[in-house]
């Protein structure tokens, strides 16, 4: 057998890139890091992420935070000598929202009762409201301010009565609720 075209036997050999990867962890907290894996086969020569939410990377195999809860597309896109491929994972990494935490400090004056919840945190944000509300009572508040007073002898409750405490972050979730019994 005679080859007449010498160029189609090396046109053979140059192949095209294949885009490939794996993360860490494809459901996160949001501020948590999740790290790629880039799998491409066929020598790619450059990298580029997008991580669709305005991040990108150009490392072979970064790690990248989300800031923003939500479901988040996935990008790469590699290239070597002789050309370009490009993979999308849609829907592929989930970013949950933590909820806040609430700490508190517990002071009783006579009938006055104070709840200093200043202690209290969104690990991947901040609280913006807290919401308290008595059991038996006509209360129900939500406010900015992190420090409660209650003075029971302006309230008509019924004894005993429980009182409900919740705060929400700036994604809109809500802690879980903290019950006081009195």
């Amino acid at each position: 057998m005679l080859i007449s075209n010498c160029d189609d036997r090396e046109d053979a050999f140059k192949l095209v890139p294949i885009a490939s990867f794996t993360v860490s962890d494809s459901i996160i907290n949001v501020k948590d890091a999740v790290y790629f894996t880039d799998n491409s086969i066929y020598s790619p020569s450059s990298w580029s992420w997008d991580f669709s939410d305005g991040g990108t990377s150009t490392n072979k195999s970064p790690s990248y935070t989300y800031n923003t809860s939500g479901t988040y597309t996935v990008k790469l896109t590699v290239t070597n000598d002789y050309s370009t491929n490009t993979k999308i994972e849609t829907k592929y990494i989930l970013v949950q929202n933590q909820i806040p935490i609430i700490r508190e400090e517990i002071e009783n004056i006579g009938n006055i009762w104070i709840f200093d919840l200043r202690r209290s945190f969104d690990p991947d944000g901040e609280i913006v409201y807290l919401n308290y509300w008595i059991e038996g009572c006509d209360l129900n508040i939500t406010t900015k301010d992190l420090s409660i007073t209650i003075d029971f002898d302006d309230l008509a409750c019924q004894k005993p009565f429980t009182i409900y405490i919740r705060a929400q972050d700036n994604d809109g979730d809500w802690s879980e609720v903290k019950e006081y019994a009195f």
